[in-house]
């Protein structure tokens, strides 16, 4: 877990980026919002510092084929009872199910993971927001994903003189229900949440781990005063969860400077 600086500099102003599930460190990791945000930079007037920040539980790997290599062996056996060839093309498409069903399992348990690193690891992120608020006028956030709760969970940490100047939380894979009580700690009047019921990541894989809806699909059902929800799905085709990176700065919200 670590901040990525990439080569331009404005020392007033820093825009931090946080990724969110199995997100990978690197500038090469975050080049999209790189280039995202010097469009915004054009678009927005935001200053050009811009840093990235990833916590990676490591790489989805592929199971052993327990069953594949069963089904064979018994394929093996029966051939030799009746004299006939054994078939790799059954073999191989067990295989390639039991792979399937592997990654799913594996999926939901990262997943889970990361819901609770998200959480238990939210003072590593509090740390270096607090650290930026020493050396810069202007923190803005701009999560995605996971990286929203673990957002959430770090503000609710700081001080709020330590807290970001402006917030944007992009496809929130949070239940309302989960964050409802800490979103006070949010700038008010400098925060937006937006949100796409097309997120099929979001609709399917979430709802089924979690049991609710998102945030970054549902939007906020509740009230609350100076916080801007936004649906953006107009903005996206198919692909929405990790388009995010891509079409940002085609409805990131401008707030004023005081």
């Amino acid at each position: 877990m670590k901040i990525v600086p990439p080569a331009a500099d404005n020392p007033g102003e820093i825009t931090l980026y946080v990724k969110g599930f199995r997100g990978r460190g690197g500038d090469e990791h975050f080049a999209k919002w790189y280039r995202c945000h010097s469009h915004l930079v054009r678009s927005h007037g935001w200053g050009e510092r811009a840093s990235g920040y990833a916590w990676d539980l490591g790489t989805l790997r592929p199971a052993p084929p327990f069953g594949a290599a069963l089904h064979l062996a018994g394929d093996v056996l029966r051939a030799r009872r009746s004299g006939s060839l054994p078939s790799p093309w059954r073999a191989l498409a067990v295989g390639l199910g039991e792979q399937g069903v592997w990654a799913a399992l594996r999926l939901a348990q990262q997943y889970r993971d990361a819901a609770h690193a998200a959480r238990a690891r939210a003072h590593e992120l509090a740390e270096q927001l607090r650290g930026l608020a020493q050396r810069f006028s202007l923190v803005r956030v701009v999560a995605h994903s996971l990286g929203c709760l673990q957002t959430i969970e770090a503000l609710h940490l700081l001080d709020p003189a330590e807290r970001p100047h402006e917030v944007h939380l992009c496809a929130a894979a949070c239940r309302e229900a989960e964050v409802q009580g800490k979103l006070d700690v949010l700038p008010a009047g400098r925060t937006a949440i937006y949100f796409a019921r097309g997120d099929l990541v979001l609709e399917t894989a979430f709802r089924a781990l979690s049991r609710g809806r998102a945030i970054g699909s549902a939007g906020l059902a509740g009230g609350y005063p100076g916080l801007v929800s936004l649906d953006v799905g107009e903005h996206f085709s198919f692909f929405v969860h990790r388009e995010y990176c891509r079409r940002f700065g085609r409805f990131a919200l401008r707030f004023g400077v005081d």
